[in-house]
């Protein structure tokens, strides 16, 4: 199938302006009408002019398509970076689609030429059929090709520029997300390393207390003099001693 691709691989040797791609789409979905119109009034009228007629608007219809083809090549290959992703898809669908037209409508051109030169009916039926379903893929096409404009905003310089801010704010946002994340670890680093003054001061505290409930249980309980006072008398008795030792003597 890669032989249907072969009319994307065409260099031009000058390059399209841009949206002109607009203009040339006007022609392309008119002209199919106009042919299938005379078509139908010549199954009536019968008329060699009218045939004649018919092939010179396939042929035109064959040169539109395919300068339709090549600006809207060059109108999405400006606008591509800039889609969304599902646009992008879109973009792609609508140039797959509009090459197929292209080969459809030097289809429709041979078609007419085999209808003048063997003038059977039924080559005349299956070109008004092929001619039918040629335009209604045309305006399908034509409404895709609206949605890419305004859905998806392909070559909109308005939302463009929109586009390209909301990128710029994006970035913004994310080196201001990495930018807090550092400071958060900074934040976490230096409050391992400092000491913690406010359990120094719990643990100074209850030491204190714990002195000044000791000192309070030694002065409310009575025995804690006594030892002094037995030491005291025991020196008294021993001076009674010495002194009956005296008077003996």
């Amino acid at each position: 199938m890669e032989f249907l691709n072969i009319l994307d691989t065409v260099k031009l040797p000058f390059e399209i302006p841009l949206l002109i791609h607009p203009i040339t789409v006007h022609f392309a979905i008119s002209l199919p009408i106009i042919v299938l119109i005379l078509e139908l009034a010549n199954l009536f009228f019968k008329r060699r002019a009218i045939d004649y007629m018919n092939i010179f608007f396939l042929v035109m219809i064959t040169l539109v398509f395919t300068a339709a083809f090549f600006a809207g090549k060059a109108d999405g290959s400006h606008v591509f970076a800039m889609l969304s992703p599902e646009g992008q898809e879109e973009l792609k669908l609508h140039k797959q689609i509009g090459m197929y037209l292209v080969y459809t409508s030097a289809i429709l051109l041979l078609f007419k030429l085999l209808a003048i030169a063997v003038k059977r009916r039924e080559i005349t039926g299956i070109f008004t059929v092929l001619l039918l379903a040629f335009i209604g893929v045309t305006l399908k096409q034509g409404k895709d090709g609206g949605e890419l404009v305004y859905e998806f905003g392909a070559n909109v310089e308005a939302v463009s520029k929109l586009d390209d801010k909301i990128m710029e704010l994006e970035d913004s946002i994310d080196e201001l997300k990495e930018k807090l994340k550092e400071c958060e670890q900074k934040s976490a680093a230096s409050a391992q390393n400092l000491p913690a003054p406010a359990a120094t001061t719990e643990s100074g505290a209850e030491t204190t207390e714990t002195n000044s409930t000791i000192t309070d249980t030694q002065t409310q309980i009575p025995g804690a003099t006594e030892p002094a006072d037995s030491n005291s008398s025991g020196s008294v008795g021993s001076d009674g001693n010495s002194t009956k030792n005296l008077e003996s003597l």
